[in-house]
């Protein structure tokens, strides 16, 4: 009998973290999961746990879980924990820093002849304030406006680090605004869509920061689940690889209030608001490198996602 490929997801109770053990689970995977329910949901790892997952609550870092990374024989971990608010990582720099960045570097050497390999959750937010092309292709610039972006980035240079020095497989995704059901408009992770479809269904105003001209490349959350899986999957061989994992097309803000005035009427109160610190104008994706490199492109269309999102909030 075939042996279960065995998985470890940080930040298991998280909104992409517990649609990604989900989808293991169902595709035959043993799955662990660590979180310390900073800003995850209970009800996520129960869910999880219904299902066979076995769940320690704790800090990713703690000595505790890091003896479970030494000692659980995974063939991938999953390290999506961090604190990631941009602006609390503006107001809370060091904490924020300990949390994502030495929090990181001490889950990459436990790994170290332990794991085979490591897909890091980063973001697109390491591209910030640079001079690039659009599409932006990995090999881009990067110039992060954040202290959040900032160790999203550094992570992912120590990534190539214990590659390059240990011989650690890792491969870093970068997300682009991810989005979809299961969403907390108020959560750490949240978007526009997931906040303004909480207003929406609250009777509230939502909020418009800047002239909505600002451009996003949105991402569906079953299209990142699957990322992660073709990342773990693949048998090419990564050096802290990075890998932009959207759907390599951009929308305007004002465009998603278009969508929503279809979907639930004209009359939506708005809030105006100035442009957030360390927002960045606009981001489009080049996916080339998913496709070649881990056989991923996106399954789900903007606004398919879009409609599945609005039905889940009952919009």
């Amino acid at each position: 009998m075939r042996q279960k490929k065995r998985a470890l997801v940080t930040g298991i109770a998280g909104f992409i973290g517990h649609a990604l053990a989900q989808q293991l689970i169902t595709d035959g995977w043993h799955v662990t999961g660590i979180d310390n329910l900073s800003t995850g949901q209970r009800e996520n790892i129960d869910r999880c746990v219904w299902r066979g997952c076995e769940v320690t609550i704790d800090d990713y870092a703690s000595d505790a879980s890091l003896t479970i990374v030494r000692d659980g024989r995974f063939d991938v971990v999953f390290h999506l924990a961090a604190v990631p608010r941009v602006l609390y990582s503006v107001e809370h720099p060091v904490l924020t820093h300990y949390n994502n960045t030495y929090g990181t570097v001490k889950l990459l050497d436990a790994c170290v002849n332990n794991v085979g390999r490591v897909v890091f959750s980063s973001s697109s937010s390491v591209y910030g304030g640079a001079e690039i092309a659009f599409p932006t292709a990995e090999d881009s610039a990067r110039l992060p406006l954040s202290p959040y972006a900032l160790q999203k980035a550094t992570c992912e240079d120590y990534c190539r680090l214990f590659s390059t020095l240990k011989g650690l497989d890792t491969v870093c995704l970068r997300y682009f605004n991810v989005f979809g059901p299961g969403q907390s408009g108020g959560g750490a992770y949240s978007t526009v869509i997931s906040a303004w479809c909480e207003a929406c269904a609250s009777g509230l105003p939502i909020r418009l920061d800047g002239d909505g001209e600002q451009t996003r490349d949105f991402c569906y959350i079953t299209n990142v689940v699957a990322a992660n899986i073709a990342a773990a999957r693949s048998s090419s061989a990564f050096t802290g690889t990075p890998v932009n994992v959207a759907h390599g097309e951009e929308h305007s803000i004002n465009y998603v209030l278009h969508k929503f005035k279809q979907r639930v009427g004209d009359h939506i109160d708005i809030d105006y608001c100035p442009v957030r610190q360390g927002d960045v104008r606009r981001t489009h994706a080049d996916i080339t490198r998913a496709h070649a490199l881990i056989g991923w492109q996106p399954d789900v269309s903007f606004d398919v996602g879009l409609d599945k999102t609005f039905t889940w909030w009952n919009l």
